[in-house]
């Protein structure tokens, strides 16, 4: 078991790699991993992004990280929001 800066003892790992994750420290994580990264991959990690695109990259090995600890949150699907011509029709004779 794990103890963070308020002593508590951490149970549940799944809650300790969020808190990684929030403070910034997954870098780090990441860099002590066994995933083979490309020299790209570990300046990004050890000096961060300094362009859109190093951002964009910063940002897949961020997901690929959280993947690889099992806390990965997928988006969720967006509404329909679709309706049909006729559906429209019919509204718009209410109104009038």
């Amino acid at each position: 078991m794990k103890k963070m800066d308020d002593d508590k003892q951490v149970v549940d790992w799944k809650e300790y790699w969020e808190k990684l994750s929030e403070t910034g420290e997954w870098r780090k994580d990441a860099l002590n991993t066994k995933a083979r990264l490309s020299q790209l991959e570990k300046r990004l990690l050890t000096e961060g992004a300094t362009s859109f695109g190093s951002a964009l990259m910063l940002g897949v090995l961020h997901k690929r990280w959280e993947k690889m600890r099992g806390i990965y949150k997928a988006p969720p699907e967006p509404p329909n929001l679709q309706s049909s011509f006729k559906e429209w029709n019919q509204r718009a004779k209410e109104q009038t």
